[in-house]
């Protein structure tokens, strides 16, 4: 099968990490995957696509809408399936314009967020137009890719998605996510992805430093940049909170791996790719009680703790523990070795051979 997979935002970081992984699995499977991102940049290499198309400027500003609308009527109909990432701007367009091609190729989802709740997030008067765009659009989909039940749940009861449509498959770990050396206790936190808004990851900053008035000082290793990120960095510089900031990559993993406790700081999350990576990581996962993905891994209590939203006290109160106890850090440490085993590519290989095979037949 000849897939395109679209993305329309840089802010994809934890999905772009998923996008190759999969990618990797389709294409081990005798699939042919084109990469095209719609604007200049991306948080990470897709090295599982045979291909890469040029964004459409050599600038991260985003397309024009005519623009874009001529690119995709020239390109999507060339596919059998078109794969496009969530952003609640290219999806539209993407069946706009397949809803008017003579030749028209299977139109896929990847989605990335409980919308229901981001959308509350920002408010009735942003989210208005979208929401019903979603309403309208999304049940025209074949099939929606979701990597946690939540966030499909989330689309069948507010966005009218049919169920059978709705196709959640846990996600294959990329090759180069394999610990060099068991992890250790080490007095840091790890973050992974873009520090945007949503990541909430001054909170987390703030939350190291009270912990470093408690005689228990720990730095802050953030995976992922972004445009924040400085920002963070000089938040932290003035509360005395070492941090280092990597890019994306099986280095950074490495580094990773070496030790810590793993901090999922996002108020809202529909992927659980930074958890899934902690884990596999061998670290503790601590993350904030945020809807879908935090909730369905941690629910347990088996991998990590949930901390209060918004509560520096719940925060501090979670992470003290695995930061100064060995006890307390080993027995997390030791299920996390069980995400790794259930998320390896050769164990869900044939889960995503089986949801393709669906997708592809569904109508």
């Amino acid at each position: 099968m000849n897939i395109l997979w679209v993305s329309g935002t840089d802010a994809a970081g934890d999905t772009g990490v998923a996008a190759d992984a999969i990618a990797a699995v389709w294409r081990d499977q005798g699939h042919h995957l084109v990469h095209w991102p719609l604007t200049g940049e991306r948080l990470y290499t897709p090295a599982a696509f045979e291909e890469q198309r040029p964004p459409l400027s050599p600038t991260p500003r985003r397309p024009g809408r005519v623009a874009l609308l001529g690119a995709m009527r020239r390109t999507l109909p060339n596919f059998d399936a078109v794969m496009v990432e969530q952003d609640l701007d290219t999806e539209f367009r993407v069946l706009e314009v397949l809803g008017t091609s003579r030749r028209r190729p299977r139109r896929w989802l990847m989605a990335r967020w409980p919308l229901g709740s981001y959308l509350a997030g920002r408010g009735e008067h942003v989210s208005r137009r979208p929401r019903r765009q979603a309403e309208v659009l999304y049940p025209h989909f074949h099939a929606v890719f979701t990597l946690v039940t939540g966030t499909a749940d989330d689309l069948a009861a507010q966005f009218g998605v049919p169920q059978r449509r709705l196709i959640t498959l846990p996600w294959p770990l990329p090759a180069w996510a394999t610990p060099s050396e068991p992890a250790a206790m080490l007095p840091r936190v790890v973050t992974w992805g873009e520090a945007t808004g949503l990541k909430g990851v001054e909170v987390l900053v703030q939350g190291l430093a009270a912990l470093g008035q408690q005689d228990i000082p720990a730095s802050l290793l953030m995976v992922g940049g972004g445009a924040r990120s400085q920002e963070v960095a000089r938040v932290a510089e003035a509360l005395k909170v070492p941090v280092t900031i990597l890019p994306p990559s099986a280095a950074a993993f490495a580094e990773v791996a070496r030790g810590g406790v793993f901090h999922a700081p996002q108020w809202l999350d529909g992927t659980g790719v930074d958890l899934v990576l902690g884990a596999a990581a061998g670290l503790p996962l601590t993350a904030v009680a945020a809807p879908e993905a935090a909730a369905e891994l941690l629910a347990q209590g088996s991998l990590g703790r949930l901390v209060g939203l918004g509560s520096l006290e719940s925060l501090t109160a979670t992470l003290a523990p695995l930061l100064t106890d060995q006890a307390a850090w080993s027995g997390y440490h030791r299920a996390a070795g069980i995400v790794r085993a259930q998320h390896t590519a050769d164990h869900v290989a044939g889960h995503w051979a089986r949801g393709l095979a669906y997708a592809s037949d569904e109508a």
